[in-house]
């Protein structure tokens, strides 16, 4: 296989290259600014842990790794849900299913909406560096999982041991394959953008989106909408 890359708009492409101290010094302000509200959020709600980790995308499986070790140390947590940033999660839903789900499976759970025969990809921004296999293990979308407590106490305490991979997600499938889990399948944690008055999570969403469902949540219970 061979290829060819042709580069158009070299000036554009000089300017670009002339001006990266101007970009650094644009960028280094505006991560100062996202810092400065975080903490003030933190402080203000108690609701962000900050870790030891460079926030850019191949080290979320190592941010999923630090916050199991810290939650382990700090906090007796029955069950972890892990989540994004972008997504709105039905709490109330969540918490009602979850004591069913004990009494119905016991432990070694991991309950979310699976994906199986996952193809490793090779190129772009989900190419995968480490692991040899054609396909990964079983792992769940990332809009929202929980694992209960023995399987959040194994990745706290092995933290520093874990090998990483491309994505937080394969990785969990990766380090979950060696366990003897209870896999509990729920198409209501929603891989795409496809609301149903049922969702546990939705995911890909704007702030105003998740704004917008948690009023419709709170107004007629169904986050999709109230209707006319």
């Amino acid at each position: 296989m061979s290829m060819i890359l042709a580069i158009e708009e070299i000036d554009t492409l000089k300017d670009h290259l002339a001006s990266r101290q101007k970009l650094n010094r644009f960028w280094k302000k505006k991560r100062a600014t996202i810092t400065s509200k975080l903490r003030q959020e933190a402080e203000k709600y108690g609701d962000i842990l900050f870790v030891n980790v460079t926030d850019v995308y191949r080290n979320l499986p190592a941010k999923l790794l630090q916050f199991h070790k810290w939650l382990y140390n700090h906090v007796n947590a029955s069950h972890v849900l892990k989540t994004d940033d972008d997504c709105f999660v039905n709490i109330e839903s969540v918490m009602s299913a979850l004591g069913q789900m004990d009494r119905k499976n016991g432990g070694h759970i991991w309950w979310g909406s699976f994906r199986d025969q996952w193809l490793v990809e090779q190129w772009g921004k989900w190419s995968e560096l480490t692991y040899t296999a054609d396909v990964y293990p079983r792992f769940a979308c990332g809009v929202g999982n929980v694992v209960s407590r023995d399987v959040h106490i194994w990745l706290g305490q092995n933290s520093n041991q874990l090998q990483t991979y491309q994505g937080e997600d394969v990785s969990m499938g990766i380090w979950m394959s060696a366990f003897n889990l209870n896999y509990i399948k729920d198409d209501r944690w929603k891989c795409d953008k496809n609301c149903s008055p049922d969702s546990l999570a939705i995911p890909e969403l704007s702030p105003q989106e998740v704004r917008t469902m948690w009023s419709h949540k709170e107004t007629c219970s169904d986050p999709c909408g109230c209707g006319g």
